[in-house]
């Protein structure tokens, strides 16, 4: 196993990870390996027993057969999360990849020339030879690995609440692999109801008549009635007074 923490420099929807590597000489190993990506931001070392992982996969064994019938180095991706979760900037998380197989991960030797941005966004690395015992620290290396996915754009704020008022939105289950309800309080009026993906896109609309408190449900369908993919979305209620609410939702398949 060898882990790496690191930072990203802005909020990104992840969506799979790809590593540097080299196959060598088959073993038979049934197991080809994992990768999963931990919460770090309470966590400066790792020890003999691993926190649940926020998302993980494993490495098939048609990939590994891809890899290893190319015999050179690459970057080689086989990590398809079962859903995706957000990263977001200035909090620490850990990659751990393990390989059970006959291949190598490459890493990167620090020379002490590298800018900020990579400085500022890679942690220590560390590695032990099987689960159940310490980590050993790597001086000076870096995985060498790709995080893949979607920044999340900034969405607008909600506007300030009159005094004496103050909508308030909430969303249950969350994340969910199902609808979501919507619930709010302290309207003035009618409700419009936006649901905005990662990119900003709005891809769901309602407008809810009535005054004070209400619901909607969410169902995880865009406006043309097909399912949406698992990802970030922002859901965000305005009012007929110009009061504004925003609460983000995750959906998982």
């Amino acid at each position: 196993e060898i882990a790496q923490r690191f930072r990203v420099p802005t909020a990104t929807t992840l969506r799979w990870v790809e590593l540097a590597g080299a196959a060598g000489a088959p073993r038979g190993v049934a197991d080809f390996g994992s990768i999963a990506i931990l919460e770090g931001q309470n966590l400066p070392t790792l020890g003999i027993q691993l926190p649940a992982a926020m998302v993980e996969a494993r490495m098939s064994k048609l990939d590994f057969h891809d890899l290893l019938g190319n015999g050179i180095s690459e970057w080689f991706t086989h990590f398809a999360f079962d859903h995706t979760i957000a990263l977001l900037p200035n909090h620490d998380y850990w990659l751990v990849a393990r390989v059970d197989h006959d291949y190598w991960l490459h890493a990167r030797t620090l020379t002490g020339a590298e800018n900020a941005d990579f400085t500022g966004g890679v942690g220590p690395t560390v590695q032990r030879p099987a689960p159940g015992v310490p980590f050993i620290a790597i001086p000076n290396r870096v995985l060498s690995f790709r995080l893949i996915g979607e920044p999340i754009l900034a969405v607008d704020a909600p506007a300030p609440s009159p005094a004496g008022s103050m909508l308030r939105l909430g969303a249950s289950p969350n994340p969910s692999r199902g609808p979501v309800t919507l619930a709010w309080s302290g309207a003035a009026g009618s409700v419009a109801i936006d649901v905005l993906d990662a990119r900003g896109r709005r891809v769901q609309h309602a407008e809810v008549p009535g005054a004070g408190s209400g619901r909607w449900v969410f169902r995880g369908i865009g406006a043309d009635d097909r399912p949406l993919p698992a990802g970030l979305y922002f859901v965000r209620a305005s009012d007929a007074s110009g009061q504004r609410a925003l609460q983000r939702v995750v959906l998982v398949r």
